[in-house]
């Protein structure tokens, strides 16, 4: 399975000819609303073309009712099947399935399935009474009321031969501030 938001996105990522080759590969297409032009027009391009027959009449009119006249003629023209506007325009959860093989694309919506709520959605709270201290202090105190019992924060780490017989120790608050001065590294 590919999923991708823009022609842009992955052609940005794997070149166009990359992109080409990618999606080329896939057989079942799931087109929703596209957000932006060049990704419209790429969409209506992959879902095809159709031919039609489109009649166009002519009237000439002469100095004599003889000359008066009207011809018919048919004309074989190809359009997208579906216009770069209309994956513009989509509504939220509608959009264009192209399988394999000589089935035919077609438009679909995805019902919303009317479900029991759970929970409330939002429960506000009141934050008023609450303070946000992130003073040095604030942060040692806090870490106090969670050091295991018989250990004081202040006590360095306690290290010996045995591994059973470590201890994890608070960092003093130079290594804290050390920590969190450096900078993050991406994933």
């Amino acid at each position: 399975m590919l999923g991708f938001q823009s022609y842009a996105q992955l052609s940005g990522i794997y070149s166009r000819t990359g992109t080409e080759a990618l999606t080329g590969l896939c057989s079942t297409w799931v087109l929703y609303r596209a957000n932006e032009p060049a990704t419209a027009e790429w969409s209506s391009k992959a879902l095809g073309t159709v031919e039609n027959m489109e009649a166009h009449e002519g009237l000439s009119y002469g100095a004599n009712e003889i000359r008066d006249g009207m011809t018919l003629s048919m004309t074989r023209n190809l359009r997208a099947l579906v216009l770069p506007t209309q994956l513009l325009n989509l509504p939220d959860r509608e959009g264009y399935l192209r399988l394999p093989g000589d089935w035919p694309i077609g438009r679909f919506t995805i019902p919303i399935k009317p479900r029991k709520p759970v929970a409330e959605a939002f429960i506000e709270g009141d934050l008023s009474s609450t303070s946000w201290d992130f003073s040095a202090s604030a942060m040692d105190a806090r870490q106090e009321d969670h050091t295991p019992s018989g250990m004081k924060a202040s006590e360095g780490p306690v290290e010996t031969d045995k591994p059973a017989d470590r201890q994890l120790q608070k960092p003093s608050s130079e290594q804290t501030k050390r920590i969190l001065d450096e900078p993050l590294m991406p994933i």
